[in-house]
């Protein structure tokens, strides 16, 4: 919804821009909060850069609405995160 919202009506507002860049880094923290609790937990690797992968996140599911409006799909995002990849 944020992403939609971005893209329509933040180009001409500075102001509005701001705050919706504060409400998407407000989320990746959020998100980098609990990627830092499963690399404590030792659910992820000890160098998992919690931020770049809750900014991953956040933009992958943003990308995700976008498409899903476009195709006016009703499915869900379904996504796994193989952490055996990562040499865990």
């Amino acid at each position: 919804m944020m992403g939609r919202l971005s893209l329509e009506t933040a180009g001409e507002n500075p102001q509005l821009r701001q705050q919706i860049s504060a409400a998407f880094a407000h989320w990746q923290h959020a998100i980098a909060m609990v990627i830092e609790q499963a690399v404590t937990q030792k659910e992820l690797p000890t160098n998992t850069d919690s931020e770049s992968l809750a900014g991953f996140v956040l933009n992958g599911w943003e990308g995700h609405s976008c498409v899903r409006r476009r195709k006016k799909a009703t499915r869900r995002l379904r996504f796994s995160y193989a952490t055996s990849s990562m040499g865990c």
